[in-house]
C-alpha cells in the first residue's frame, strides 16, 4: 500500500510555533513533543488524507492515534525544521506498514462485539469520566475525532455536554450526560427530559440531533416521549431527540 503525500501544512506548522512561543515557552523543559500533538491537529490532518486507505485495513482513528505516538521523534524533527515533510511522511508510512502497525491492526477487543450484550458492565459513577466516555463514544458514532466537551463545570452550557459534527452531513449533534440510578425503573422522568430538551434549544449554532445519555435503564416510556418531541420539532424546524440508556451505551 502506497499512501499519498498530502501537501505540507505550512499554516499548521506556523500555529504550532505560535503555540510554543505564547503558551508552552518554558525554558526548563522541551515542549516540542507537546506542540506536535497539541489539539490532535497534525494527526487529524493526516487522518483526513488517509482514512479512505486506512479504514479498510483495520486502522481506526483511535489506533492511528496510538500508532503515531511511536514516532513522536520524527514529528518533532519536522516541526523544528530538521526533517523535510516528505521524509516525515515516509517514516509514518513505514510505521503503518511495519510490524507495529500490523500488530495494532490485528488488535481486537478481548470480547467479540456480538458478545458484548452478554456482559453486565456497571455504569460509570464519576461525572468527569462519564462525560469523557460520552465524548469518545459519540466521536466514534459521528466519525468526528474532534468532537468536544462543552465548556467546564460551572459554566452555562445550554443543556449540551458534548457536541460535534455528524459524519458527512455537516450537521451539529449534541449530547447531554445524566448520572442516574442504573437499577431504578424511573431513573429519568418525562419532566426532566422536557427540561433538558428545552435548554438545548438555546445552544448555538442550532443542533440537528440531540441525545440525552443517562446511566439508568432503557425505558419505552422515555423513548416514546423522545419520538413525540422529535415529531413536534420537525414541524418547527428544530432538532431530533433521542434517549440513550446505559444499556444502549
Amino acid at each position: 500500500m502506497i499512501l499519498p503525500i498530502p501537501l505540507e501544512p505550512i499554516e499548521l506548522k506556523s500555529w504550532m510555533k505560535s503555540l510554543k512561543e505564547t503558551r508552552l515557552n518554558d525554558a526548563s523543559q522541551n515542549s516540542d513533543s507537546s506542540v506536535v500533538w497539541s489539539g490532535n491537529k497534525l494527526p487529524k490532518y493526516l487522518w483526513d488524507a488517509w482514512k479512505k486507505d486506512l479504514k479498510p485495513i483495520g486502522l481506526t482513528w483511535q489506533k492511528f492515534m496510538r500508532l503515531l505516538r511511536y514516532r513522536t521523534d520524527v514529528g518533532v524533527m519536522w516541526f523544528t525544521g530538521t526533517l523535510p515533510w516528505e521524509e516525515f511522511i515516509k517514516n509514518v508510512s513505514a510505521l503503518i506498514q511495519g510490524p507495529i502497525g500490523t500488530d495494532l491492526r490485528k488488535d481486537e477487543p478481548s470480547v467479540p462485539a456480538q458478545d458484548l450484550a452478554q456482559w453486565q458492565l456497571p455504569p460509570i459513577a464519576d461525572w468527569e469520566r462519564l462525560e469523557r466516555f460520552c465524548r469518545d463514544l459519540w466521536a466514534e458514532i459521528w466519525c468526528d475525532p474532534e468532537a468536544h466537551r462543552n465548556g467546564r463545570s460551572g459554566q452555562p452550557q445550554a443543556g449540551v455536554d458534548v457536541y460535534g459534527t455528524i459524519e458527512k452531513t455537516g450537521r451539529l449533534g449534541g449530547v447531554q450526560c445524566k448520572k442516574r440510578d442504573a437499577y431504578a425503573a424511573d431513573s429519568l422522568t418525562e419532566e426532566e427530559l422536557y427540561e433538558i430538551v428545552n435548554a438545548a434549544r438555546s445552544f448555538r449554532p442550532a443542533l440537528s440531533r440531540f441525545v440525552v445519555a443517562y446511566t439508568g435503564r432503557r425505558d419505552a416510556r422515555l423513548q416514546r416521549v423522545a419520538r413525540n418531541i422529535t415529531e413536534d420539532h420537525r414541524a418547527l424546524g428544530l432538532f431530533e431527540v433521542d434517549v440513550c440508556s446505559w444499556d444502549d451505551m
